[in-house]
């Protein structure tokens, strides 16, 4: 409930840390604020990390359209947009360029990273994950 500042809750769980270990992060990363800086002070101090991006099909494949207030679900924030095909495409490639920002800082750190959609069964994705893949 409430905004979340991941980068934060990184750096108190490093700092809280009484000796490096897995740090398993499981978040949508649809954070206002940078999280891969948080996460490089974490593999400075010693712990492996892991991603698991967590997002829902509507979040994937948006099926909205025309005049819309959406409403934050975490912060209840109001915002008015209009979904036509520009919005949608400007969405899509945000989306695309965070996810490949996590999929490249996990490359370079050696690090599992694994998309999961809400709904999913959870069998391939922890397959993918124990494997180390970078989905």
């Amino acid at each position: 409930e409430g905004r979340t500042d991941l980068g934060r809750a990184v750096e108190q769980t490093v700092v809280l840390a009484k000796k490096p270990g897995l740090l398993v992060v499981l978040s949508d990363f649809l954070d206002a604020g940078p999280v891969t800086s948080a996460l490089d002070r974490a593999r400075a101090a010693g712990h492996e990390v892991a991603l698991v991006q967590v997002l829902a099909s509507e979040e994937l494949e948006p099926t909205l359209e025309g005049d819309l207030a959406l409403v934050d679900s975490e912060t209840g924030q109001s915002v008015e947009v209009t979904a036509d095909a520009a919005a949608l495409e400007a969405y899509a490639l945000r989306l695309s360029a965070l996810i490949e920002q996590l999929r490249v800082w996990c490359r370079r750190q050696g690090a599992p990273y694994t998309r999961v959609t809400s709904g999913e069964a959870l069998d391939p994705p922890l397959r993918r994950f124990v494997a180390r893949d970078v989905d």
